[in-house]
């Protein structure tokens, strides 16, 4: 009897501690189902319209920057860095794709707004918390348009749009450091209180509405003075609004932005680009020795290369040795084709004597004859000629730069022809440098020669300096890879030449030894020690604005002043300074007075 009340007890107690467990395990799940509840609440929470919202405008920027930065490899030649897509417009094909030139009547740097091309840029359609596909915006000068597309874009290329908040307030204005080259806006639901009205949606139509039959004024809303649906200006300065959400009656619109310095802060991280640059630097002044080389009025002693002039010696030895035989072969052609046009025999036999007779006699064809004339030659040009060029010795002379300050209207940076040589006896300009020329007219004033192109001659240039670049540049190809970025880059390259190597100093003495008369030369100074140069040609790199003053090229007055564009020249000193890890991220390349070409930057 005891024992079975002891094992009784002991089972009530075991089933106590049983259902204990029990509890102890509910409690467990219902903490846990509370905290599961708890956390989808906040996964719905970051789920909400204005976090995708938020999402699809920040995946859309992400995408675009990555379109500037890579269009370079999209094109076919190459050189397009920092273009953006347009935008999908009335006229395109399907949605998501754009119209490859123009609108009708859309001029070069015109502004254009429509919805976001993103089959074009081959990403997904993006779309805001309500559902609408996004629209975007692009600058005149960033747009991607075939054959309209800028003149010139580079990183000093300003933005030209403005933002504001919906009270009016700047968001990034005023300055051009502060505007923005493009806007990408998620449109909202319809706002029907400010008259919006939407075509019934296309269920066949990711983003509901085919292109042609958007408009722009039932999606963005204006704001005051500030439209997002319209241009003021279709070329200059322009603004958008942006709501804090899309919960707002008034307008909808939320609106992110890019900048140019967050297009070209990615392009000049890429080494590709450092790469690019040095080799278009090197076929610069591998320019400047072509144009030396191929135009003989740059010489007071005539213009003389060694290997051109050697290779003219063997060409007429060569034409000696022949003009006999080629005259009797001709004799021979003249008599056969006389005696078939049915001609008295003895009349073709007259004419035959007649060419024999003016044909160069057997002597003056001879070998001794021809290596006589041969050697003649090869000893005045040994005389008289260089490696490289340079008649009278070593006496060659090189063009002007273009001036520093091309124009007063920043505009004209982008134009070729204002890229001219500059004779100081007519302008005098207080820089020590000048914008690298094309147009070679002034320093060609004492000849007869029209205006010379300097890249005339520049259709096989390799620059070797550094490692792996292209073979056989050609400047005198307008779809050249490199003459794409000369032309979007050409305010960034400088040019600055010795006084003993400019037109008006050079006399029929030879060239200055820079060795001897240093003073008549460029000097580049380097940890300590001074080097001496007839030329220089630099890639001036990146604006600084932590210097003092800081450095600005937003104004013409900015463009024209060298000092915003190079670090390297010391003006107390005169000279120009390339010692390893100065602050400093010009690139330059030197001629020296034998014209060999070393980079002379670090």
């Amino acid at each position: 009897m005891i024992n079975r009340l002891i094992s009784e007890n002991c089972l009530d107690k075991k089933n106590q501690q049983g259902a204990a467990l029990l509890l102890f395990f509910m409690a467990m799940l219902l903490a846990g189902t509370i905290f599961t509840i708890t956390n989808l609440s906040v996964v719905t929470s970051h789920n909400s319209p204005e976090q995708a919202t938020s999402d699809a405008l920040s995946k859309a920027k992400e995408a675009l920057i990555s379109y500037a930065v890579s269009n370079y490899e999209r094109t076919a030649t190459g050189g397009w860095y920092g273009f953006l897509p347009r935008p999908e417009t009335s006229s395109a094909a399907s949605e998501g794709n754009v119209v490859a030139n123009s609108e009708a009547g859309e001029n070069r740097y015109d502004h254009v707004l429509g919805r976001l091309p993103w089959k074009h840029m081959d990403i997904e359609p993006l779309k805001d918390g309500s559902g609408e596909c996004l629209w975007y915006a692009v600058s005149g000068d960033y747009k991607h348009g075939g054959s309209i597309r800028s003149e010139m874009l580079n990183e000093d290329s300003p933005g030209m749009f403005e933002l504001y908040d919906e009270n009016a307030n700047p968001l990034k204005a005023g300055a051009a450091a502060n505007r923005v080259v493009a806007v990408v806006i998620a449109p909202g639901r319809r706002l029907a209180a400010l008259g919006q009205t939407r075509q019934q949606p296309d269920p066949a139509l990711f983003c509901k509405v085919a292109p042609n039959n958007v408009v722009a004024t039932d999606y963005l809303e204006i704001v005051g003075v500030h439209d997002n649906a319209v241009f003021d200006d279709i070329q200059n300065i322009d603004t958008f609004v942006t709501a804090r959400n899309q919960q707002n009656q008034n307008i909808n619109d939320r609106i992110i932005t890019i900048t140019q310095e967050e297009i070209f802060s990615a392009i000049r991280k890429s080494q590709a680009f450092q790469n690019r640059m040095n080799w278009l630097t090197e076929s610069i002044a591998l320019c400047v020795n072509e144009y030396i080389a191929t135009n003989p009025a740059v010489s007071v002693g005539g213009g003389c290369d060694l290997a051109v002039c050697l290779q003219q010696c063997a060409d007429d030895r060569t034409t000696c040795r022949n003009q006999c035989a080629d005259c009797n072969n001709q004799c021979d052609l003249d008599y056969d084709a006389c005696i078939a046009a049915g001609t008295r025999r003895n009349i073709c036999n007259t004419n035959r004597g007649n060419c024999d007779s003016a044909c160069p006699s057997r002597r003056a064809c001879s070998r001794r004859t021809c290596n006589r004339i041969f050697n003649t030659c090869e000893t005045t040009c040994n005389a008289t000629c260089t490696p490289g060029g340079g008649g009278g010795g070593n006496n060659f002379w090189l063009p002007w730069p273009a001036l520093t300050n091309l124009s007063a209207n920043v505009d004209d940076y982008r134009v070729n022809a204002f890229y001219d040589d500059n004779n100081p006896a007519v302008t005098t300009p207080t820089d020590p440098v000048g914008r690298f020329p094309v147009t070679i007219d002034d320093s060609n004033a004492a000849t007869t020669n029209p205006a010379i192109d300097m890249f005339a001659n520049c259709n096989a240039i390799t620059p070797t300096l550094t490692p792996g670049g292209p073979v056989n540049i050609d400047f005198t190809d307008n779809t050249n890879e490199y003459k794409i970025l000369w032309r979007h880059w050409k305010d960034h390259l400088f040019y600055v030449i010795g006084s003993g190597f400019e037109p008006s100093n050079a006399t029929g003495t030879a060239t200055p030894d820079c060795a001897v008369t240093p003073t008549a030369c460029i000097e580049v100074f380097d940890a300590g020690v001074s080097s001496y140069y007839a030329a220089i040609v630099f890639y001036s790199g990146s604006l600084d604005p932590s210097l003092v003053p800081p450095q600005t090229r937003e104004l013409a007055v900015d463009k024209g002043n060298y000092t915003n564009y190079l670090e390297s020249y010391d003006a107390a000193n005169n000279r120009f300074n390339f010692t390893t890890g100065q602050d400093s991220d010009d690139i330059a390349y030197c001629i020296s007075d034998q014209r060999v070409i070393t980079k002379c930057s670090p």
